[in-house]
């Protein structure tokens, strides 16, 4: 059982925490501020920025097999009483990007993945072509 835990509160941190790296990076190109974002993470957070490339390639290549394991870490945090919210957004941040396993951590994937978290759903973007 702790095991289980152990292994919930892990991904909710590493998985997690990528997801809201790539919507918050998402959230700044949509509002015109991307590159006065990275100029910021540069002086203060410095490695933010290679890891949102980093986390947009893990997104491409395998983020739709950690879709059910967000929903897992919400089941788990409803349990414990606290506010699941988070990483049902997490998982469907997850459905977005197109599955892409040859994904690169580069600037091309970084724009398509942002692209795709903006413009919605994967079968959303479907419906409309």
């Amino acid at each position: 059982m702790a095991a289980s835990a152990l292994k919930m509160c892990f991904a909710a941190w590493t998985k997690g925490a990528a997801a809201l790296l790539l919507d918050v990076r998402a959230l700044a190109v949509a509002e015109g501020v991307e590159d006065a974002l990275v100029a910021e993470w540069q002086g203060s957070l410095p490695d933010l920025a290679a890891r949102s490339l980093q986390a947009a390639g893990q997104a491409a290549m395998k983020g739709w097999r950690w879709v059910g394991e967000m929903d897992q870490i919400a089941a788990t945090f409803r349990s414990a009483g606290l506010p699941d919210g988070f990483h049902r957004a997490a998982a469907e941040i997850y459905t977005r990007p197109q599955r892409d396993e040859e994904a690169g951590a580069d600037i091309a994937t970084l724009k398509d993945v942002l692209d795709a978290i903006r413009e919605g759903p994967a079968e959303d973007r479907r419906a409309l072509r």
